[in-house]
C-alpha cells in the first residue's frame, strides 16, 4: 500500500495525542519515500512535495531533515518502507535511524521483511542502547485508512506496552509474539492462508464454468454458508465485476 496514503490516514487518526515528525526528502534517507512515489499526493521530486510537507506541519507535525534528527526528537520513532534494502538504508545510511538512537530511545517498524534483516536491525538499536519492535500488519490500503488493520509485534514487550495508543489508533487488534522475527513468520502464514483461499475460490469458479454454472450463483450461494468470510466475498463481488484477483 502507498506509504503516504497511509502515513496521512494514520496522522488524521492520532495527530491528537502524538508529537508526529516527518523526515524531509534529501539524499541520506531517500528510501524513505520510495513509496510515496506511488501515492496519490507524489511527494518526491516534484512542487507536490512541498504542498504535501505543508499539510502536514499546518496540521502539527514538525519537519525534520533526517531520520537522525526524526528518532533524536522522538522518544519513539514509527518506520514503513518498501523492503528489506530500503530499511537497511534507512536505518544504517547515513543520518540514518541508528545515527539518532540513544539509551531508551523507542524504534517501531511496520515494514514487512525478512527475518534475518529484522534480526540485523533488532541487534543494532539494542546495541545502541534503544529498543526495537518489529510489527509488520495484515491489512490493504482500505483497511489503514478505517483503522482496522491487524498487527503482529514480536521484539521488546515494554515498547509494545508503550505503543498502545498508537495501535489503538491504526488497528482493530494487535498482537505481541514473542522473540524478534515471529511477527514475520506469522505474517508468512497469513498470507499462505489468504493465498489458498483465493486459489480454491479461483479453481471453484473456473469448475463452475466449465460444469455450465452461473458464477454469480455460486458466490451467492457461498455467502450462505459456513465457508463465507469477508475475503472470499470480496474477492467474489470483484470477480462479479470484473476486477482481477
Amino acid at each position: 500500500m502507498p506509504l503516504g496514503t497511509v502515513f496521512k490516514n494514520v496522522f488524521d487518526m492520532f495527530r491528537e495525542r502524538s508529537d508526529v515528525r516527518f523526515p524531509k526528502h534529501s539524499g541520506s534517507n531517500s528510501s524513505i519515500f520510495d513509496e510515496l512515489k506511488s501515492s496519490p499526493a507524489n511527494p518526491v521530486g516534484n512542487p507536490a512535495n512541498e504542498l504535501f510537507c505543508k499539510d502536514l506541519t499546518k496540521a502539527g507535525a514538525l519537519l525534520e531533515k533526517s531520520a537522525q534528527e526524526v528518532v533524536s526528537g522522538c522518544d519513539i520513532t514509527f518506520s514503513c518502507v518498501s523492503d528489506p534494502d530500503a530499511l537497511k538504508e534507512l536505518v544504517f545510511g547515513k543520518n540514518g535511524v541508528l545515527k539518532g538512537i540513544s539509551n531508551g530511545k523507542g524504534f517501531v517498524d511496520m515494514s514487512t521483511v525478512d527475518v534475518t534483516t529484522t534480526r540485523h536491525i533488532y541487534d543494532a538499536v539494542t546495541s545502541a542502547g534503544g529498543n526495537f519492535l518489529h510489527a509488520p500488519v495484515c491489512g490493504n490500503k482500505q483497511l489503514a485508512s478505517e483503522g482496522q488493520l491487524v498487527i503482529l509485534a514480536s521484539g521488546d514487550r515494554s515498547l509494545y506496552d508503550d505503543c498502545f495508543t498508537c495501535f489503538e489508533a491504526m488497528s482493530k487488534k494487535w498482537f505481541f509474539l514473542g522473540e524478534i522475527g515471529n511477527g514475520t513468520k506469522m505474517a508468512l502464514i497469513m498470507s499462505i492462508i489468504q493465498a489458498n483461499m483465493l486459489g480454491a475460490l479461483a479453481e471453484s469458479l473456473v469448475l463452475a464454468d466449465k460444469s455450465g454454472l452461473d458464477q454469480d450463483h455460486v458466490i451467492q450461494v457461498l455467502r450462505h454458508t459456513t465457508a463465507n468470510c469477508e475475503l472470499l466475498s470480496s474477492k467474489g463481488n470483484g470477480k462479479r465485476n470484473n476486477q482481477s484477483y
